[in-house]
């Protein structure tokens, strides 16, 4: 979209200056596969100028740009959360997820309803793990999401391996998968007025113990139903998650543990609870290496 094309939008004669600021420093380029420079406009968000509140769902021309682009909104928080979960938003429902990457190492979820920006983020819980090397992002109150689209563009960025999505029992809920070439250490902004999640993901060598650790894995599912009832029976009393094999197929797995015989205390749990009908198994492997 060309600068003359915001002529036609109407704007708070208090927005004018901090606009035109936001447009200058949104302008950014990225390089195509030859070299050559793309320059992109990128326009800023305002969201508090003068006292008077404002969100890009007020002017149409610009929303439906917007939501092709990564925006600029009021930071929440930042988070670094290799080896840990990182959790934030705000309740909501009926979302859509729109997901665009612009830098070699970033990722940005926005958030629409009817086209239009939403104001926070949803509910959300990421984890990274390292066996393999994943970030998984489990979203609250979202309706949409079309992840061939999302797969084929964040199989551009370098370090991506893999994009995948997990079914849940939950029809408002999305649990999506970035699996990695190799460990990175993961940074992430929240934002509102629009709400955003920028995602960063660099590389880092791994400097924890890499011994071979245990899990206690299940039988194999496809990616269906079967699989997330056979995930909920397991509740919150069996700490696990699903993960996707080297054949393309999936797991529940619980881990990882240290030893042999931690993993064999759990493993008997499960076995000795009636009210779950899953075969299980003790597994062992090393970082960075998908079930088998």
């Amino acid at each position: 979209m060309d600068l003359k094309d915001y002529d036609y939008i109407s704007v708070p004669k208090e927005l004018n200056a901090a606009i035109e600021k936001g447009i200058n420093r949104g302008i950014t380029y990225k390089k195509d596969k030859q070299g050559h420079k793309k320059w992109r406009l990128v326009v800023a968000t305002i969201i508090i100028v003068g006292g008077l509140t404002t969100t890009v769902a007020n002017v149409p021309i610009l929303a439906k740009e917007l939501v092709k682009i990564p925006v600029v909104g009021e930071l929440i928080k930042i988070l670094n959360f290799t080896g840990s979960i990182a959790e934030g938003g705000v309740r909501n429902d009926g979302l859509y997820i729109n997901v665009d990457s612009y830098e070699e190492e970033s990722i940005d979820l926005y958030f629409t309803r009817n086209n239009n920006l939403e104001s926070d983020v949803p509910v959300y819980e990421f984890t990274y793990h390292q066996y393999p090397y994943e970030l998984e992002m489990k979203l609250q109150g979202v309706r949409g999401f079309d992840i061939q689209a999302v797969k084929a563009k964040l199989e551009q960025l370098p370090l991506v391996k893999d994009v995948y999505n997990i079914i849940t029992l939950d029809d408002s809920s999305y649990h999506i998968v970035v699996a990695f070439k190799e460990n990175v250490a993961v940074q992430m902004e929240e934002y509102k007025n629009p709400g955003r999640l920028h995602i960063t993901m660099t590389r880092e060598e791994v400097r924890e113990n890499t011994t071979p650790r245990y899990f206690v894995q299940s039988e194999t599912y496809a990616n269906n139903e079967a699989m997330a009832l056979s995930s909920e029976s397991l509740s919150a009393d069996y700490p696990h998650h699903i993960q996707k094999t080297d054949q393309g197929n999936f797991v529940l797995e619980l881990g990882p543990y240290e030893t042999k015989e931690e993993a064999l205390t759990w493993l008997k749990a499960l076995e000795e609870n009636q009210e779950i009908a899953v075969k299980w198994h003790i597994a062992k492997r090393k970082i960075g290496q998908s079930p088998k």
